[in-house]
């Protein structure tokens, strides 16, 4: 929650406020009948007060129909106002947390064991832990997010923060998503594949590590599903292997036999496909012995072999001519989708043969880790 200057007056509002006893509502756990009961009793009694300071209450409703607690007369509390998605994300992060097994409120406050004063959107809290939910809609230094980062971390909390101003760090020590979409269309948690994502890319979810719906981030995260992983720990333990083939003309013309040949093995993992060609086959026979015993009986098994290329000067896996035995170069790999076909599905589990592969991908950074949610 970011915090006005002290100087300026503002009416601050909330999703939570204190009764005369001391305990917590939450506007979004009262039913509409509740929340006019309360507004009538608060307007006699004037018993409710905001959690910020000692200032009284009263109760309001957005534009959107969202119930909310305000300051009844503007004052010098420096809680600064907040948006309408701001108030959404912090019902929805309840209502996650809740579901999730944690307990959960909004507008939390504390200090930090030398005294220093915090205040969460959302605290969660199950067993020995905590973690608190911040949500930070308007633009922010990323040292003022990393001071107060480590506040929580002082204070024996986990922060996990939902940022709408993408270009935050990406540390161990601050779990963190972008926030895309909108109120109207929903929003996606994204998590960046660099330090240097921009707002415009907020529209380009193929620009971000991952993109998913926030609430399936947030259910994630309670879940234990999110984590700092490099990109070849997070592609899980299991995948499909899918096999794709084209039919071929041999290369040489006094044969010109047809050949089905292989054109990709595809690895679908919990975080994309990974695709490959026979011969980045060649340093792992173990598991082109696998693929070759679950092709389907009418496949010649014959045509995939180590063959030498003059071309490239080396000796690689390779589809050859079914007549001739002619080696089909990589050049021949390349098809339109429309003329392949898959000619084998099969599960496998990402044991240490799988994963060598995996990381032999261009797309695989080992040495980058990252957060990411696992399936």
């Amino acid at each position: 929650m970011t915090s006005a200057p002290s100087s300026q007056h503002v009416c601050a509002m909330a999703l939570s406020c204190l009764d005369d006893s001391d305990n917590r509502l939450q506007s979004f756990d009262l039913s509409d009948a509740d929340w006019r009961k309360l507004e009538v009793k608060n307007r006699r009694l004037h018993h409710l007060r905001m959690d910020c300071c000692p200032a009284t209450v009263v109760l309001k409703r957005s534009s959107r129909g969202t119930k909310f607690f305000a300051h009844r007369i503007a004052g010098p509390c420096t809680s600064a106002d907040e948006s309408e998605e701001h108030r959404h994300l912090k019902m929805m992060a309840v209502e996650i947390a809740r579901s999730s097994g944690w307990q959960a409120a909004t507008e939390v406050a504390g200090t930090t064991p030398t005294g220093e004063p915090w205040r969460a959107d959302v605290l969660a809290v199950k067993g020995n832990a905590k973690v608190a939910i911040e949500i930070q809609w308007s633009g922010q230094t990323n040292a003022e997010t990393l001071r107060r980062q480590e506040q929580y971390r002082l204070s024996g909390i986990r922060g996990l923060w939902l940022l709408r101003q993408p270009g935050f760090p990406i540390v161990h020590d601050l779990p963190a998503a972008c926030i895309g979409g909108s109120l109207a269309d929903g929003f996606q948690a994204l998590i960046p594949a660099h330090e240097r994502m921009l707002a415009r890319h907020r529209r380009l979810p193929e620009c971000w590590r991952q993109a998913l719906p926030i609430d399936a981030f947030l259910r994630a995260a309670f879940e234990r599903r999110l984590g700092f992983f490099t990109p070849l720990e997070a592609v899980g333990e299991n995948a499909t292997i899918v096999v794709e083939a084209a039919i071929a003309d041999c290369w040489n013309e006094r044969c010109r036999e047809k050949t089905q040949i292989i054109t990709s093995i595809e690895i679908a993992t919990d975080q994309g496909a990974f695709d490959f060609s026979l011969p980045d086959l060649t340093n792992h026979p173990h598991l082109l012995v696998e693929i070759l015993q679950r092709l389907p009986s009418s496949f010649d098994r014959k045509v995939i072999q180590k063959r030498y290329s003059h071309t490239q000067r080396r000796s690689y896996v390779s589809n050859g001519c079914t007549k001739c035995n002619r080696l089909f170069g990589e050049f021949m790999l390349a098809h339109d989708p429309s003329d392949t076909d898959q000619i084998a599905t099969f599960p496998a589990r990402l044991d240490s043969r799988w994963l060598a592969l995996l990381s032999s991908h261009p797309d695989i950074e080992i040495s980058q880790p990252a957060w990411w949610v696992r399936a």
